[in-house]
């Protein structure tokens, strides 16, 4: 009996242990982990997927946008030109206009161009300069949309790159000495009030606006002639031009401002070796022979003809 009595309160004591532990969330067997410290284990983990999955979520959203923002206009070889359509019932992808960053309007336009040594003869009349046209946004006839606008001045090898803005219409900015007979690399870039020009990677010259650059959402033209009625002070300008005697290549549009590391990997890919071929003319493959671009020091120095290190 009195055995009987000792066994009770034995089971009556681990009764009382088992229930203590169960209540303060552990459990009878020993050595297991605790409830409590289970569930907390649980939520960590759902909180640190669904975590995950939204920071993935969050990037692959953000890559559609610039991959969204980042158009190849003409990724061949061109000596001809063309007209990049922006109705949006043509085929054509739009080029987004600038999403307004942090320090204002932005874009860059990244190219290679070919300038050939040969002036065009009805650029050399000094009683009416012709300017060579590389490519424009903006009206058909130039006016009064412009941004940007690409030229080869008549006086040489000058790049001149014009820009509207709410009180300008021809705004503009030159670099001078431009290589030709040789592969240049170009980028023009928006950001803000100022207009940044690269050559092969080098900041070749920059523009401030004394108001706010005026974007559009016209056609963007490419080795295009233009000419013009206007009066005598307009028809010696950009309003009368010809196209560019040479080619452009990899043309690709950017709705952002571009950093070092990109403009450097837009550098090296290089033109495009395949030129794109109009029907009954033929591939000008000497000029993919020429060398292709100029060292750092020649864009840095005072002293270069024009021609590029020989």
């Amino acid at each position: 009996m009195r055995e009987k009595s000792v066994m009770a309160s034995v089971n009556l004591r681990n009764l009382r242990k088992s229930f203590e532990r169960a209540m303060k969330g552990g459990s009878n067997i020993e050595g297991s982990t605790p409830i409590w410290l289970q569930v907390v284990e649980v939520i960590v983990i759902v909180f640190v997927l669904s975590a995950t999955m939204q920071i993935l979520e969050s990037n692959f959203q953000i890559l559609k946008k610039y991959q969204h923002m980042a158009v190849d206009v003409y990724p061949l070889s061109y000596n001809s030109t063309q007209v990049y359509l922006q109705d949006p019932s043509s085929c054509f992808p739009i080029l987004e206009p600038s999403h307004d960053e942090r320090n204002g309007s932005e874009y860059s336009y990244s190219c290679f161009i070919h300038i050939a040594p040969e002036v065009p003869n009805i650029c050399k009349n000094p009683d009416k300069p012709i300017f060579q046209h590389i490519f424009h946004k903006g009206s058909p006839s130039i006016y009064p949309l412009m941004a940007p606008g690409v030229f080869i001045r008549p006086d040489g090898n000058t790049l001149r790159i014009y820009h509207n803005s709410t009180k300008k219409w021809d705004n503009y900015i030159d670099v001078p000495n431009v290589p030709v007979n040789k592969w240049v690399h170009l980028v023009v870039m928006l950001k803000g009030n100022f207009l940044d020009i690269y050559i092969n990677g080098n900041l070749a010259n920059r523009m401030k606006f004394n108001d706010v650059p005026k974007l559009n959402y016209s056609d963007l033209y490419l080795l295009k002639g233009f000419s013009t009625e206007e009066s005598d002070s307009k028809a010696n300008s950009i309003l009368n031009s010809v196209a560019m005697n040479g080619y452009v290549s990899r043309l690709k549009y950017f709705a952002y401002a571009l950093s070092f590391t990109q403009i450097d990997e837009l550098l090296r890919m290089g033109p495009n070796k395949i030129s794109y071929k109009k029907k009954g003319s033929e591939l000008d493959q000497a000029s993919f022979d020429i060398g292709l671009f100029q060292t750092d020091d020649w864009i840095t120095s005072t002293n270069h003809s024009g021609l590029g290190p020989q």
